[in-house]
């Protein structure tokens, strides 16, 4: 038995082997159980969740013989076997947080991180009750345990919502594998372990500057792990790779950057190849969704290239959307990131563009389907919507525009009334706020027709006042889901009415601010729009339309907004519009003889 004891105490390679078995005991691989109980309590685990803590359990009850073992050894004046107990404490703190058993894991965990700092000689992040430290030179050369210590503690703190102090600690393992690169360079036998642990650090690093809202950092972190990922050349899920990829690509969209886009895009459509044609079973769902996932980022892309050209030529610069080199930094097989993409000038080139976009969504649609995919079919076709707005200001003709309006219209109105109005609020909302603004457009387009003297049906007054009715009928919509009885509205339908008929709604979420104030005045404006056909319909829409500019103003005083910097132009506006409508009923008077 003493034998085995300094075996474990001197061999450090009998030592790690011991390590590495109780490891693959804790990561067995269950198998899925051929059946399972129908009809279960609260708490019940499912077979499989059961046999994977069996084997955690199997690997503690090893951990902790090792621990006890080395405990009779543990001293100032073996800092070999010191430093293989405080590896056991961190494989303890591991299995304890992996057993859904957090506290105690973190306990193991912060013993490892002070035993560590004792060891070195020095604190990078002071732990609970940490005993002073030696004076002396600091000893770096096991950093690589400190780092995966770190690594791990980020983590509790970070699945507990604190993301500044998992930052801390994760900022912390960074420093220590910038400095052993430093110190030691990339040696084979260090090289191995470090760059694993390092990776995990940026992983970690990347979600949360997201959850901080550090979007820039964000990215940086989550490209560093994709470039990790491949250069380790080891198994990953490239599933999540692909998608990984796909969501970084939108954020380079988002900064204009159209050559790292289509890189990134190019780098998911590669691996998601590789899924395709790998024996690993990732499911034909998966499978599918990463396609489809992949059409949508290409479809973005392309309606990207629309939106920003259009910005770009109103404001008067000409210059291409990519007109310099950038560097590979995938190890993948594909073309470098393009370095020359001009701007979309003409409609021709625009339509060109659109088609690419438009066959992009329609293949992932084709994977989404509403029964199915519910969600991802309204995303989608928002997408499409958001396309066609995208290729209209490139059209000269306004009634081509008009019926590339009625299209994104055609995208959303088969959708409403097919939606659980409790279940699916936000989109209730979206789809008839986006309604309301299309048929705005478009009578805003037909009437400018009539000004310029066009003698077509589209632009008759009949024509434009079905259109002011449809927007005033979906801003209503809208406004209405905010009443208190729509919270619990299980049907498909939301009520007809004036929204102004119902009581003020007690709460409303900081992100409707602007739209519940921007809908009331949408619905006023389409009652001034409407032609008069009659002195009695004239005078109840100015009516309506004064009553919703005094609400959206009374609204705006009842939240609270009536100094909120981004609502001033729009409530100013609200102001003019309730001073003018005297003159307006005035004008009527005149006009109808009265």
């Amino acid at each position: 038995f003493f034998s085995f004891l300094v075996r474990i105490q001197m061999d450090r390679a009998t030592f790690e082997a011991e390590l590495r078995r109780i490891a693959e005991i804790q990561a067995k691989v269950v198998p899925e159980p051929e059946d399972e109980e129908e009809e279960a309590p609260a708490d019940y685990k499912p077979k499989k969740v059961r046999e994977i803590f069996k084997h955690k359990y199997e690997a503690r009850a090893e951990l902790v013989a090792l621990q006890a073992q080395l405990m009779t050894m543990d001293g100032a004046d073996n800092r070999s076997a010191a430093l293989q107990l405080t590896k056991v404490y961190l494989a303890l703190g591991q299995n304890y947080v992996e057993s859904e058993e957090i506290g105690q894991g973190e306990e193991q965990l912060q013993t490892a991180q002070r035993r560590m700092h004792l060891w070195r000689g020095q604190a990078l992040i002071p732990a609970q009750a940490e005993d002073p430290l030696p004076e002396g030179p600091v000893d770096t050369s096991e950093d690589v345990v400190l780092l995966e210590v770190y690594n791990q503690l980020a983590m509790v703190w970070s699945n507990r919502g604190e993301p500044e102090k998992a930052e801390a600690y994760l900022s912390a393992a960074e420093g220590i594998y910038k400095a052993q690169i430093a110190e030691h360079g990339l040696s084979p036998e260090r090289a191995g372990k470090l760059e694993d642990l390092y990776c995990t650090t940026v992983f970690f690093l990347a979600q949360v500057y997201g959850h901080r809202g550090k979007k820039n950092e964000a990215a940086l972190y989550c490209l560093m792990t994709l470039q990790k990922q491949l250069q380790l050349k080891k198994e990953f899920d490239k599933v999540e790779w692909t998608t990984n990829a796909l969501h970084l690509s939108g954020y380079y969209l988002a900064q204009e950057d159209f050559s790292m886009a289509d890189y990134c895009i190019r780098a998911a459509q590669h691996v998601c190849a590789e899924v395709l044609r790998s024996e690993t079973n990732y499911g034909d769902h998966d499978n599918d969704r990463v396609q489809a996932n992949t059409n949508v980022a290409r479809g973005q892309f392309h309606s990207a290239m629309l939106k920003v050209s259009w910005d770009r030529k109103q404001a008067g610069i000409k210059c291409p959307l990519v007109g310099e080199k950038h560097t590979a930094v995938f190890d993948l097989p594909i073309d470098d990131p393009i370095d020359q993409l001009p701007m979309v000038m003409a409609f021709d080139e625009a339509r060109e563009v659109f088609k690419k976009a438009y066959l992009a969504f329609s293949e992932a649609l084709g994977h989404y389907a509403f029964d199915m995919e519910c969600t991802n079919h309204i995303d989608v076709k928002s997408h499409m919507q958001t396309l066609w707005r995208n290729v209209l200001p490139f059209e000269p003709d306004v009634a081509r525009r008009i019926s590339m309006h009625k299209q994104r219209a055609a995208l959303y109105e088969p959708l409403v009334g097919k939606l659980n109005v409790a279940v699916y609020m936000n989109y209730v909302r979206k789809l008839a706020y986006e309604l309301g603004e299309i048929y705005n457009e478009i009578g805003d387009l037909r009437n400018e027709q009539g000004k310029r003297g066009v003698k077509n049906r589209t632009c008759t007054p009949k024509a434009v006042n079905r259109a002011c009715e449809a927007a005033a009928k979906y801003f209503n919509q809208f406004l209405i889901s905010f009443t208190k009885d729509q919270t619990t509205n299980q049907t498909t339908e939301l009520p007809d009415g004036d929204p102004t008929q119902h009581p003020m709604p007690e709460n409303l979420d900081e992100e409707y601010n602007r739209t519940f104030i921007m809908a009331h005045m949408h619905a006023a404006r389409q009652y001034t729009k409407m032609h008069q056909t009659g002195y009695d319909s004239a005078v109840a829409n100015v009516g309506a339309a004064t009553t919703r500019y005094a609400y959206a103003l009374k609204a705006a005083e009842h939240y609270e907004l009536l100094n909120e910097p981004d609502l001033q132009q729009e409530l100013q506006m609200c102001r003019e519009m309730e001073a003018l409508l005297p003159t307006k009923l005035r004008e009527i008077a005149r006009n109808f003889g009265r």
